[in-house]
């Protein structure tokens, strides 16, 4: 059986879109758009919970709403389409590690101004001198999240050849 190439490639290409974050320390890709416009529907969506579920919302609806997206791929046994989704949570992770990590410098800029989401909450929990640590922390969970999709991909691209006509 041969293998599929054209997820092999897929594979590839998202591997290459990975190593942006290490090329530039505050890559900003087109996915971004997406992820920013969940991560501010977060927060219009806790506002009514309290202060701690309005800065957490944003983050939270931010790496959720991909995981659903994997979770229906899942139990559609779509293997690609839960692979992708995979990635996208873990790239979403990638961003909140770098967002953390600004949580004291303040230097990436803020939908609208107002207070950081991360000193807001790194602060409530005594970690803000901590911010770089809890960020590459972060970052690293989502690298291991995109190199579990990355497999995911590989390992469905050996195991289905592509179809022929």
């Amino acid at each position: 059986m041969k293998p599929n190439w054209l997820k092999l490639a897929a594979a590839a290409g998202l591997f290459l879109f990975y190593l942006q974050w290490f090329r530039d320390g505050n890559y900003y890709s087109f996915l971004d758009f997406v992820n920013l416009a969940f991560h501010e529907a977060g927060h219009v969506f806790t506002a009514p919970f309290g202060r701690f579920v309005n800065f957490s919302g944003g983050t939270l609806f931010q790496i959720t709403i991909p995981a659903l997206c994997a979770f229906y791929f899942y139990r559609e046994g779509n293997r690609f389409g839960y692979a992708l989704c995979v990635f996208w949570t873990g790239e979403n992770f990638l961003n909140v590690g770098i967002y953390v990590k600004d949580a004291v410098r303040q230097a990436l800029p803020l939908v609208g101004g107002g207070e950081h989401d991360w000193t807001y909450l790194l602060e409530l929990f005594g970690l803000l001198g901590r911010c770089e640590t809890v960020g590459k922390l972060i970052f690293f969970a989502g690298s291991l999240i995109v190199f579990y999709s990355l497999f995911l991909v590989v390992k469905d691209a050996l195991r289905e050849p592509a179809a022929s006509n």
